[in-house]
């Protein structure tokens, strides 16, 4: 959605695409990126809606040990034992200056990196660190 100063909607877009949207991040070029954890993927779209990539296979996800919802949602967390490509319940994403995609993926399951839709390497933990306000990045254990 996007709105003026005053708070009167102008435009939306992305309508029917999600299931349950849950994070969101703008690239430094204007891209933005949207999780939907329910579908399992990542959506990079421009600033006026249009859809440029999709991360992960939507409605497949990944064999993390995940157990829907027999419970509930928060019991069914639990249940997740590994991390495992490309994604299980995506809930963010974060972009480093030099278009590294990270995304968080579910809960407690550790995060996953990507880029340009391809998995790289799961993650214990990260940080993003400026190298004295440079803009590079680095991956670092917690």
């Amino acid at each position: 959605m996007v709105f003026d100063n005053e708070g009167n909607l102008l435009a939306s877009w992305g309508e029917g695409l999600f299931k349950r949207a849950h994070g969101i991040c703008i690239s430094p070029e204007g891209s933005i990126y949207c999780t939907d954890d329910e579908l399992h993927v990542v959506y990079k779209f421009t600033t006026e809606g249009a859809l440029l990539e999709t991360l992960g296979n939507k409605c497949q996800p990944s064999n993390t040990g995940y157990e829907p919802e027999r419970v509930d949602f928060l019991w069914s967390l639990t249940t997740i034992k590994r991390g495992g490509p490309p994604f299980n319940r995506p809930t963010g994403v974060v972009l480093s200056f030099s278009g590294e995609i990270y995304v968080l993926d579910g809960s407690p399951v550790p995060c996953a990196y990507h880029c340009r839709g391809s998995f790289k390497y799961p993650l214990v933990a990260f940080a993003v660190i400026p190298d004295d306000y440079s803009g590079a990045c680095y991956r670092r254990p917690i």
